[in-house]
């Protein structure tokens, strides 16, 4: 069996390991089965070949090739972790891209940033709903690390991608070695912060201290990566013809007046709490001094000019439009950092002005656009993605959006994949091009924009529009990260044969801070945290083997207040000392 995976270029580091001790020797080609050039020995030590171990590669050619293989020998070995494979070789791509640290990508007013110049996205969603030989929903996952680089990246990479949309990630998995080999192929990651179980509602607009505590340790977990491009706060949300239609549903005698009352109402509630969710999540990266990731939402493509007399549908007409929203998410001070938007305008065959009245609609934000889901469908008729040029070329949309994103790399039913998942003889994931979801065209189309120089962007807003209804939206923002307060947590566990002595701090089960092991029986480690007032809080200590963490004492929901020192010398079971 052969593992695909990527290092950085001609001369890369590894971004796994694998091997045991042994005497490795490494030959380099071009595309036929004759060796380009040989690395003799490379010893290595009982670890296998560690992280950050280089391997060095005379190139055949000048300039050097795009990409090689190079496939990793060894006279007697095992390779395991992080997968046990009977095999005495290793096939690996090698990029000729930089090694060095991928640059984190910025905003400047109305346009994405790497370094000096604009950033225009070129992206494919990549949702784990269509990869039904996961574990558990996170294509990104170190335990998903076999698939997502001999099956998923390939494809990736030969889309020519510099973005990949992913809508599910755990973060209590480390995601490194997906994070790593993307970066070494220069492509960034829009990660969600949401999922279904952790959002706000979309009928309620409920923001629940858990949805906060979830997007915080996404957070966590992605802020250590320079290619997490930005996060986002919701998918949809707000989608108010879906909205006004279950209204109308659970009240069904119910006028169209009425209707449409409370479906405003609702985006209200709806809008101010995405908005709270946003500043929760920027409040939340200023206080730990991590970089400025931008912070947005994906909208769906409901403006208001969909919701006039001129709608069929009474029960809409009057309703606020997604683009009017938009203006309230991405005002003020602390406002959302970009707008997304999942738009299947363009169709196979469709006019190349398409995406025009997109434009429009962006024209009044002062933050960066982008679509967030594209590739609309046609009966029986391969999508040609022909509308990918008018982001370079029409300026009704390169001054006003930031790129695309396609819709979707695996296929879940609806028709939108590119591929299809299936298994190989040997019993390894394999992809398929769909017959109409144009993978070969998208390819071609985004192969011709990676050559294009980034156009010019618009300044500055260009036009307004009526915001007097979202202007009702109550000033008071529902906030989890203004509700926190600081407490002291004092550890007094030691590190010995059962636990490590470090400790974590839990409301509602999300951990909230860690604080390491006491210094000695009668010196604890202490570290200032936020918590939320009110809620119970739990201190367990992290076992030397196992997942199972250990309780060590808690504190009622009543005492969790303000300015309280928290002590674990106790009993572990019984309540926390208080000062």
């Amino acid at each position: 069996m052969k593992l695909d995976l990527e290092i950085c270029e001609l001369q890369g580091t590894i971004v796994a390991a694998f091997g045991s001790a042994g005497f490795w020797q490494a030959t380099f080609y071009t595309g036929s089965p004759i060796p380009a050039s040989v690395l003799p020995g490379m010893p290595v030590s009982g670890q296998g070949i560690p992280i950050g171990a280089i391997v060095t590669a005379v190139s055949p050619s000048s300039p050097a090739p795009l990409a090689m293989t190079v496939v990793l020998t060894s006279p007697s070995h095992t390779l395991n972790n992080p997968f046990v494979v009977s095999s005495t070789s290793v096939t690996m791509h090698v990029f000729n891209r930089p090694s060095s640290s991928i640059q984190s990508v910025s905003i400047n007013n109305k346009a994405f940033m790497l370094g000096p110049d604009r950033f225009v996205i070129r992206g494919v969603a990549v949702d784990a709903k269509g990869a039904e030989f996961l574990g558990y929903p996170d294509v990104l996952a170190d335990e998903h690390f076999e698939p997502f680089f001999g099956a998923l990246l390939p494809k990736i990479i030969a889309l020519n991608v510099n973005c990949i949309r992913v809508y599910q990630v755990h973060p209590s998995h480390s995601h490194v070695l997906a994070m790593n080999a993307l970066a070494n192929a220069g492509i960034y990651v829009m990660v969600a912060l949401a999922t279904s179980e952790f959002s706000v509602k979309q009928m309620t607009g409920d923001y629940s201290y858990e949805t906060y505590l979830h997007a915080t340790q996404v957070l966590r977990e992605f802020q250590t990566y320079n290619n997490t491009l930005c996060v986002s706060v919701g998918n949809e949300v707000e989608f108010p013809g879906q909205q006004a239609a279950n209204i109308a549903i659970e009240n069904p005698s119910w006028t169209s007046t009425q209707i449409v009352q409370a479906t405003i109402a609702l985006e209200l509630n709806v809008a101010l709490a995405m908005k709270s969710f946003a500043q929760d999540v920027k409040a939340f990266l200023r206080a730990n001094n991590y970089r400025a990731i931008p912070v947005g939402c994906a909208m769906q493509d409901g403006p208001q000019s969909s919701w006039t007399k001129s709608n069929p549908e009474k029960n809409q007409v009057g309703i606020i439009g997604t683009d009017t929203i938009a203006t309230y998410y991405a005002s003020g001070d602390d406002g959302m950092d970009f707008i997304g938007i999942n738009s299947y305008a363009y169709v196979p065959g469709g006019s190349p002005t398409s995406y025009d009245h997109l434009g429009a609609e962006c024209s009044p934000l002062s933050v960066p656009v982008f679509l967030t889901e594209s590739g609309g469908l046609k009966a029986d008729t391969e999508r040609d993605w022909a509308i990918v040029p008018a982001m370079y070329n029409d300026a009704n949309v390169y001054l006003q959006l930031s790129g695309q994103v396609a819709f979707q790399l695996l296929e879940e039913g609806a028709g939108f994949g590119l591929y299809v998942t299936g298994q190989g003889s040997g019993g390894e994931i394999s992809l398929t091009a769909t017959p109409l979801g144009g993978a070969k065209k998208l390819q071609e189309q985004f192969v011709w924009a990676a050559k294009q120089s980034p156009p010019q962007v618009a300044t500055s807003p260009t036009s307004t529009i009526a915001t007097t209804i979202v202007n009702q939206i109550p000033p008071d923002p529902i906030n989890w990260w203004h509700r926190s307060a600081s407490i002291k947590v004092e550890n007094y566990t030691l590190a010995s044969n059962n636990v490590t002595g470090l400790v974590q701090v839990l409301q509602m089960g999300v951990m909230v801070g860690t604080i390491g092991p006491a210094q000695s029986s009668t010196t604890p480690t202490s570290q200032t945290i936020q918590v939320v007032p009110g809620v119970h809080l739990t201190i367990q200590a992290q076992p030397t083997t196992g997942n199972d963490w250990l309780e060590v004492c808690g504190v009622s929901a009543s005492m969790v207040i303000a300015g309280i020192t928290v002590k674990t010398d106790v009993q572990w079971g019984s309540p926390c000392k208080l000062d």
